[in-house]
């Protein structure tokens, strides 16, 4: 398992619940900033999006490893956030379309900025495609 946060200190708490709990298998922790990882390309070259990011710029997880699933949970409450994981998102997904991809969204502002953002890296609903179909579930 692999997570990553802005901060170091819900990876540090994660880190401590894991151990507490004595869970089976790995973890690995990272931070990493979305925005500065969805401004580069999988190469870490800049690309998408602009402006001022914290730190220079990195790579995301997914870009240099496979992943079974990618959970991003309570992400989605910034709109330059929410579509920088969405760019993310379709990139993991061109590389490795079997990954399963789970996002849990509360209703949350950026929902719709998300959604565009993974359906254009997709490139779903441009030209001739079909827009994609995500599912609800509650």
């Amino acid at each position: 398992v692999v997570a990553t946060d802005l901060e170091q200190l819900p990876l540090d708490l994660l880190e401590a619940a894991a151990e507490a709990q004595h869970l089976p298998g790995r973890l690995e922790t990272h931070t990493m900033d979305v925005l500065a990882a969805a401004a580069t390309d999988a190469n870490g070259a800049r690309g998408w999006g602009s402006g001022l990011h914290r730190g220079s710029a990195v790579q995301c997880p997914s870009d240099t490893e496979r992943f079974d699933a990618i959970v991003c949970s309570d992400c989605l409450y910034k709109l330059d956030v929410a579509a920088a994981i969405g760019r993310l998102l379709s990139r993991a997904l061109l590389r490795h379309p079997t990954t399963v991809v789970i996002v849990t969204d509360a209703n949350r502002r950026g929902r719709q900025a998300f959604l565009d953002a993974l359906a254009y890296g997709l490139g779903l609903g441009v030209g001739s495609s079909v827009r994609p179909h995500f599912e609800w579930v509650s």
